[in-house]
């Protein structure tokens, strides 16, 4: 019996480099999918944050409450006057 033992640990040892050269190539490999997750994770983080940001904006246009183009031109024209500007810019940035 322990010439079994003895021949299996000479196998053993004789496979160790293979088998941690196998272990380094799935170590690298899961660090490569790690590193390609982390970037996914990311950049859905930034498709979250930007569509917050557009559905914010999309809000704000729509508390306007501009029914019409030429309510909207009237708009813009005021937002270049000064005095239009300071009386609604409290409202708009707020």
């Amino acid at each position: 019996m322990s010439e079994r033992v003895c021949i299996h640990s000479i196998f053993f040892i004789d496979m160790l480099p293979e088998i941690l050269r196998w272990l380094k190539q799935i170590l690298a490999k899961v660090s490569l999918i790690n590193d390609r997750l982390d970037k996914l994770e990311e950049n859905q983080n930034n498709i979250q944050k930007n569509k917050l940001e557009i559905s914010e904006v999309l809000h704000d246009f729509i508390a306007l409450s501009l029914k019409t183009n030429e309510e909207l031109q009237n708009f813009d024209k005021g937002l270049k006057n000064k005095d239009f500007f300071r009386r609604n810019g409290k409202y708009f940035f707020t």
